[in-house]
């Protein structure tokens, strides 16, 4: 952490000055600029999943570089209701150049260089575009995943340097869809693949050009690698001049294509659903206490596994994500499922009316199941909800059928019940 914050302190002490002078490069000869894409590889904190760029331009003769960064962002206790809420601003900011590859290099993170083969005059603009985009009057832009990150104001540059034929040049039909590109980059990690699958609709599934899959910095390194435009004189020549790694991470490869990773999220779900309906039929048939307590607390456990991300997929409803309304799994997880915790610690504690409650809240919850796999017959429901349904049918419809049957038992129970005595001569 000591070393992030004097990095930090670095990064802002040298933007302050390197952003001083608005013509950093007025003094520089076109052709002593170049001007080269820098792909920083995946990390382990979440937020770097996806990898990262900039931009780097140097002035051979003066010996000087700086990188252009985009992901400029700050930690904050508004942090995450501004991401909510769709309003978190990043900003671009000159970095120093060293520093910043050996950041990297220490976090096991690849540091790639393209040196951009362009013209001088196109190398000029370039620069002084960059350096327009570092004004304080124009550094600010609000933050979307998907369509405006880091790297795609990188893409937008490129494409701007080059007359639009980057755009033309992957207008074509992504490999992936923006589902598939997220789940590549986070199945690494279960749970935090589980929730961006939980809690993102169809908006996912729709068809995306090669382009919009450079909001990934990797992708971006790969489309810039091969690609061939007209330059001035009419041949068509590659974009990358010279490609070197300034350091290679040892780290596992992100895969080609999305894997196959639902019957992983199965099995937890039948085993949590499947323990629920043992617990249940444990205490129908004993009625101890300790098979009391462990299945209130199994639901508790439920409610905070289960029912917290279902919470948070309810409240994303209010947020200006456009990637969260009209969403399927709504009907699998809620905020209804967080309910489970009060009314499972209720139950454990031996209440009967805290037990009802809890399996009320099952049954709802196995109610909408059934119906979302009766509507996704309908064309209109056609998100991929594929990993969700793994963990979550199994699991809700489990527990819907364990307080099924405490209620069948306590219906019959009561039945049983003789009259109280003294009442037989009132008829």
């Amino acid at each position: 952490m000591l070393r992030i914050a004097v990095l930090c302190a670095t990064w802002l002490w040298a933007s302050a000055l390197l952003a001083q002078s608005p013509s950093r490069w007025a003094d520089s000869d076109d052709r002593d600029l170049r001007v080269s894409l820098v792909t920083f590889g995946p990390g382990d904190a979440v937020h770097q999943y996806f990898g990262h760029n900039a931009l780097w331009v140097q002035d051979d003769r003066r010996e000087e570089g700086v990188l252009y960064n985009f992901g400029m962002f700050g930690f904050g206790p508004d942090m995450l209701t501004q991401y909510l809420q769709g309003q978190l601003m990043f900003w671009s900011a000159p970095t120093p150049v060293q520093s910043t590859f050996a950041h990297y290099a220490a976090d096991n993170r690849s540091v790639h260089v393209q040196e951009l083969d362009l013209s001088a005059e196109r190398r000029r603009r370039f620069a002084e575009r960059l350096e327009w985009y570092v004004q304080p009057d124009n550094r600010y832009y609000r933050y979307h995943h998907y369509f405006n990150n880091c790297s795609t104001k990188l893409r937008d540059l490129i494409d701007e340097a080059l007359g639009g034929q980057f755009k033309h040049a992957y207008s074509g039909r992504g490999l992936f869809t923006y589902r598939g590109d997220t789940r590549r980059y986070t199945e690494h990690d279960p749970v935090i693949n589980m929730l961006l699958m939980l809690w993102m609709n169809d908006f996912m599934e729709q068809p995306i050009r090669r382009y919009d899959e450079a909001f990934l910095p990797p992708e971006l390194e790969r489309q810039v690698a091969v690609m061939k435009y007209r330059d001035e004189s009419g041949q068509q020549v590659p974009l990358v001049k010279l490609q070197y790694a300034v350091f290679d991470a040892r780290r596992a490869p992100v895969p080609g294509t999305p894997s196959t990773v639902w019957p992983r999220y199965l099995a937890f779900g039948l085993l949590l659903g499947g323990s629920a309906l043992a617990l249940a039929l444990w205490l129908r048939r004993t009625r101890s206490v300790i098979a009391r307590v462990l299945f209130g607390l199994h639901q508790m456990l439920l409610g905070l596994l289960l029912g917290v991300p279902g919470l948070v997929a309810t409240l994303l409803l209010l947020t200006k994500w456009d990637v969260c309304y009209y969403n399927e799994n709504l009907f699998l997880a809620n905020a209804l499922g967080m309910l489970s915790f009060p009314f499972g610690l209720w139950a454990a504690f031996g209440s009967h009316k805290g037990l009802r409650w809890l399996g009320a809240v099952w049954l709802a919850l196995g109610a909408s199941t059934l119906a979302l796999l009766v509507l996704k017959v309908l064309p209109n429901f056609d998100q991929d909800v594929s990993i969700p349904l793994a963990l979550f049918v199994p699991v809700n419809l489990g527990c819907a059928l364990a307080h099924y049957a405490l209620r069948k038992a306590r219906v019959a129970a009561a039945a049983e019940v003789p009259p109280a005595r003294g009442l037989e001569g009132a008829r």
